[in-house]
């Protein structure tokens, strides 16, 4: 008969380490629940056809809006201006030459506050109170919306979608409205991470995006892409959104977190 003997310390050495196996285990569990459950705005867009959205964020003043008008015209590039309800409120005569122009307008919020501290009735007020804003003005629905500092929460993107609306983030960013950033520096970070379906940000009263708009264009269009607006870009129903934020229309995709 072979006998065992089982130290005390040796017996503590396995019993912690089956509490750290099993706390991971169920640590990880829950991380990929979440992740899972986690509801993701759009970023970018499945598609084959080299097309592109320019989008600005509009919540500082109105500086370089004609330049920037003028440079999208030389392109034939329509944009999404997402602009927040005091901006549009402030600025109103800038909002109408957006549409005049042929550019579409989107809901970023009406007072550019963090979303993490506001409950969801305070959250649908506030889509309400810009969409009320923008519609005054522009005399359009509003059917798009992007969060104030980029934020978004399962709360928040239920809210939007549950209004008929759809929540845009973007999967390119020129970081224009760093201070310490040269026209040079905007171009290479907006075209960093540039595919068909991609959404790029930039900004209305940013320094020097007036400047770097017309390079970044320019090296789109000699790649063969086409300019068209968010709502011209976005599937509106039957689609996915992947882990990435990137939107799927259903036929080609597995059906992962299908959203519509």
């Amino acid at each position: 008969m072979r006998v065992y003997v089982f130290h005390s310390r040796k017996i503590n050495a396995f019993i912690s380490a089956a509490s750290v196996a099993v706390l991971l285990f169920v640590t990880v569990g829950m991380f990929v629940a979440a992740k899972a459950n986690r509801l993701l705005p759009i970023y970018s867009v499945e598609n084959s056809e080299k097309l592109i959205a320019i989008t600005f964020d509009a919540a500082w003043d109105d500086s370089g809006l004609d330049e920037i008008l003028s440079v999208l015209s030389d392109y034939d590039a329509r944009s999404t201006v997402f602009a927040v309800g005091d901006w549009a409120e402030k600025y109103p005569d800038a909002v109408k030459k957006l549409v005049d122009s042929g550019h579409e307008i989107g809901n970023h919020s009406n007072k550019h506050e963090h979303i993490s501290g506001m409950t969801r009735d305070a959250f649908m007020s506030d889509l309400k109170a810009c969409n009320e804003r923008l519609t005054a003005i522009t005399g359009k629905p509003v059917t798009l919306y992007r969060g104030a500092y980029g934020e978004y929460s399962n709360m928040s993107v239920a809210a939007v979608e549950e209004a008929g609306m759809y929540y845009i983030q973007w999967n390119c960013d020129g970081l224009d409205w760093k201070p310490n950033y040269t026209t040079d520096m905007i171009v290479s970070a907006a075209l960093k991470n540039v595919k068909s379906g991609s959404i790029m940000l930039l900004h209305i009263g940013a320094k020097l995006t007036h400047e770097a708009l017309p390079q970044i264009l320019s090296k789109l269009k000699a790649e063969g892409y086409r300019f068209v607006t968010v709502s011209e870009l976005i599937y509106k129903d039957n689609y996915s959104i992947d882990g990435q934020g990137r939107q799927i229309p259903c036929a080609v995709s597995d059906n992962t977190n299908l959203q519509k």
